[in-house]
């Protein structure tokens, strides 16, 4: 939590503005995204008790201003005229705001300028500002250099600002920062405290501060030292970024098994110390056990993940799917797989230390990626699962929620059985059985009402690195 009073301004964010038939509509970020992550600001806001003030312009129609008004109020035509719909709130703003919120309504550029927001934020005992809002170059501008002046520690959330075109955003950031104003991605300012950004997809979380008694600032580098890493491929190439795998693997060769679309999976290693440190931390936090990590190192912006589905083959239902975030911020985005869901997408900031808990019917009805970001630093991250389907590398024995086989015993005798085959025969079942897992693989990753039933009763094959080698041909 800060040791600071602070507010966040939502200024401006009125039909005018915003919508694409306002008078002023004409800006550099898209609108919905906008209001989306305007949205999450919001909530992160309220979760530290942070003041939330929404400030409204009211212009009407300028006739014959004086030139001292230039600069300071808009004089050229109408716009957010009382009582109008290019006044009021732009759609989806309208929602955001609650009784207790501080509400603001301005004739000048600045929300300070006859206005009684000075006063309502002392009486508050405010004074830190983040600001958010349209325009940059305008309202944005004048009320953070009025603030300035005012004495308040104030940051401009820059990818919660507009303006009419990016070249006018940056200028005006760089007016700003030249008089000591920074402005900042607010992401970057998630870390200020713990709270849960909820509403993504259906059922998931992003929660901030969860576990700061085990990350800190070193624990990225300490995960990048002592993981294993190594090339993953997938039909036939090697996918953009390192990986590894860690669970709970036991003395006698028995380890979790979790089977998606890779040609091969790198060795299953016991935990190190700050994976199973962070893996124990979030046991804790979702109420259910990990026994299962996939360990991802994006060296740089190039490194990404196509948009997907997670496959729960081997998962155990109820359970999370939960990633952790380590280093640099990066964004993970949801789209909802049905054709008509494109306007819900969703753009989630994974910062350091971040805890994002996938409920299993948000993996079933959406993608979610890793897009390429350029100027990235590295970021690794931890997809900790809970599995219930155990392999043993010692015989090739498979059993439980993913495979035929529900108990070891039985599993054991089934290998057994598979192993005195002819090789010719075994290679056509294993085959046949991997081509079956694919095409369920395929189904599950596009269909939203994919029903996990369907991977009954289940298969005993490891990976598809068969799929890629030559058939071998019985002898004659």
């Amino acid at each position: 939590m800060s040791s600071q009073k602070r507010a966040l301004l939502a200024i401006d964010m009125q039909n005018d503005f915003l919508d694409e038939r306002g008078a002023f509509a004409k800006r550099h970020r898209d609108a919905r995204e906008l209001v989306e992550t305007l949205g999450w600001v919001v909530s992160a806001a309220r979760q530290q008790g942070d003041l939330i003030a929404w400030v409204s312009s009211t212009y009407g129609v300028a006739t014959g201003a004086p030139a001292a008004l230039h600069g300071q109020t808009h004089t050229s035509g109408p716009c957010c005229v009382a009582g109008s719909w290019g006044a009021a709130l732009y759609g989806p703003v309208a929602q955001l705001p609650e009784p207790h919120d501080v509400q603001v309504d301005k004739h000048w550029y600045s929300a300070f300028r006859d206005t009684e927001l000075h006063a309502r934020l002392q009486a508050a005992g405010t004074n830190e500002l983040w600001l958010a809002g349209a325009a940059t170059n305008t309202c944005v501008l004048a009320t953070a250099a009025e603030a300035r002046r005012l004495g308040y520690a104030v940051t401009v959330l820059a990818d919660v600002t507009t303006a009419g075109t990016l070249g006018k955003h940056e200028r005006a950031l760089h007016e700003l920062a030249a008089a000591g104003i920074p402005s900042r991605s607010w992401a970057d300012v998630l870390g200020a405290g713990r709270f849960e950004l909820g509403g993504l997809g259906e059922g998931t979380t992003l929660v901030c501060g969860a576990l700061d008694g085990c990350v800190g600032a070193a624990t990225f580098d300490a995960l990048e030292a002592e993981v294993a890493w190594s090339a993953m491929h997938h039909r036939g190439g090697v996918v953009p970024r390192l990986v590894a795998l860690q669970g709970d693997r036991q003395p006698d060769g028995v380890e979790p098994l979790y089977r998606h679309p890779a040609d091969e999976q790198p060795a299953l290693r016991p935990w190190t110390p700050t994976v199973d440190r962070i893996r124990r931390a979030v046991e804790a936090h979702v109420g259910h056990p990990m026994n299962h990590a996939l360990i991802q190192l994006y060296r740089h912006g190039k490194d990404w993940i196509s948009e997907h589905s997670d496959k729960t083959l081997d998962l155990v239902r109820p359970s999370y799917i939960v990633n952790v975030s380590l280093g640099q911020r990066r964004t993970m985005v949801l789209r909802p797989k049905r054709r008509d869901g494109e306007d819900a997408i969703q753009r989630i900031p994974l910062v350091h230390g971040s805890v994002l808990r996938m409920d299993l019917e948000t993996n079933r009805r959406w993608f979610h990626g890793i897009k390429q970001e350029a100027d990235r630093q590295p970021r690794i991250s931890l997809t900790l699962r809970h599995i219930g389907t155990w392999w043993n590398s010692s015989t090739g024995a498979v059993w439980g929620v993913g495979a035929p086989s529900a108990s070891r015993a039985e599993a054991e005798a089934r290998a057994q059985a598979r192993a005195a085959r002819p090789a010719a025969q075994r290679e056509l079942e294993d085959r046949a059985e991997a081509e079956q897992m694919l095409r369920l693989f395929r189904d599950e990753n596009v269909d939203p009402n994919f029903d996990a039933a369907a991977y009954r009763p289940g298969f005993e094959v490891r990976d598809l690195q068969l799929l890629n080698d030559k058939p071998v041909t019985a002898a004659r």
